[in-house]
C-alpha cells in the first residue's frame, strides 16, 4: 500500500528545503536567465598518458573525457561490448562543483579507488591524474557551479560475465549541470510516497559499492512518478526506513 506524504511543515524533506528571503507573491521577479557557457578552446595534449585533445562548438556541450581524449558530447562513446553498458559491471562518483572547485576531492576519490578495489576494477590512471583530469573538464566546459560524473567500467569484452575476458577500462569524466528537481520544491518543499519497491539486501551487495547498477533507484523512482510525486521513499528489507529516497539523503 502506497501512503502518500504530505508536504506540510513536519513531513517536508529537510535537506531539500532551502531557506533565504522569499519574494512578494504581488511583485514576482522574473526567472533568472542562467549564464551563458563560455565555448572552451583547444585543450592542449597533458604530458600522461592521458592526453586531453580536441575541441567542440557550443552545440556539442559538455566535452566529455573518455579514456585519454576530450571529446564533444556527440563524439564521446564506449564500446558496445563495455561490461560496463551490458552487465552494469563498474563503478561512478557523483561529486559538485563549487566555485570551480572539486568538492570533497580526497573523499570522493577515497571512495572511488576503495570501491574499484572491492569489485576488483584496476582503474588505469593513479588518483593525481584523475583529479587533474577532472578539473581540466571543469577549465574546457566554463563551469564555476555543477556536478561531476565520474565512470569507470570493466572495458570491453566478449559476451558473457567473465571479467577476466574484458581489457581497457574505461574512464568517463562528465562535467555538466544537474537539477534534481524543479527550483520551488527546494523552497517549499516536495511531497513523496513509500515505494514497494525496497533497498537492495545490504548482504547480498555492499551498499558502500557505488554501481553502475541503479534499477533498483529506478523502479522506486517510477512508482513515485506514477503516484503523481517527483520522489519515492525507500524502505530496507526489515521495512524499517534507511532515511534514503531515490536519489538522495533525506
Amino acid at each position: 500500500m502506497k501512503t502518500k506524504v504530505s508536504p506540510g511543515p513536519k513531513t517536508r524533506v529537510g535537506a531539500l528545503k532551502k531557506t533565504g528571503k522569499k519574494v512578494a507573491k504581488s511583485t514576482p521577479r522574473p526567472a533568472a536567465k542562467p549564464a551563458p557557457r563560455k565555448v572552451p578552446t583547444p585543450v592542449a595534449k597533458a604530458k600522461s598518458t592521458a592526453h586531453l585533445n580536441g575541441t567542440a562548438t557550443a552545440s556539442d556541450l559538455p566535452i566529455v573525457y573518455v579514456n585519454g581524449q576530450m571529446l564533444p558530447k556527440s563524439k564521446a562513446m564506449v564500446s558496445v561490448y563495455d561490461h560496463g553498458l551490458l552487465y552494469g559491471d563498474g563503478i561512478f562518483e557523483g561529486i559538485r562543483i563549487y566555485n570551480g572547485k572539486i568538492f570533497k576531492c580526497k573523499q570522493h576519490m577515497d571512495r572511488l579507488y576503495h570501491c574499484a578495489e572491492a569489485i576488483r576494477l584496476d582503474i588505469p590512471v593513479s588518483r593525481k591524474e584523475m583529479i587533474e583530469i577532472q578539473r581540466r573538464c571543469i577549465q574546457a566546459n566554463g563551469l564555476r557551479e555543477g556536478y561531476i560524473r565520474l565512470v569507470v567500467t570493466r572495458g570491453a569484452g566478449s559476451l558473457g560475465l567473465d571479467p577476466n575476458k574484458t581489457s581497457d577500462p574505461q574512464v568517463i569524466i562528465i562535467t555538466d549541470h544537474i537539477q534534481l528537481y524543479p527550483k520551488e520544491m527546494y523552497e517549499n518543499g516536495l511531497a513523496i510516497i513509500t515505494a514497494s519497491t525496497i533497498r537492495n539486501h545490504s548482504a547480498a551487495l555492499s551498499p558502500r559499492i557505488k554501481s553502475l547498477n541503479y534499477l533498483n533507484n529506478i523502479m522506486a523512482k517510477i512508482e513515485g512518478l506514477q503516484a503523481g510525486c517527483v520522489e519515492a521513499l525507500m524502505l530496507n528489507a526489515k521495512g524499517g526506513i534507511e532515511a534514503d529516497v531515490t536519489i538522495t539523503r533525506l
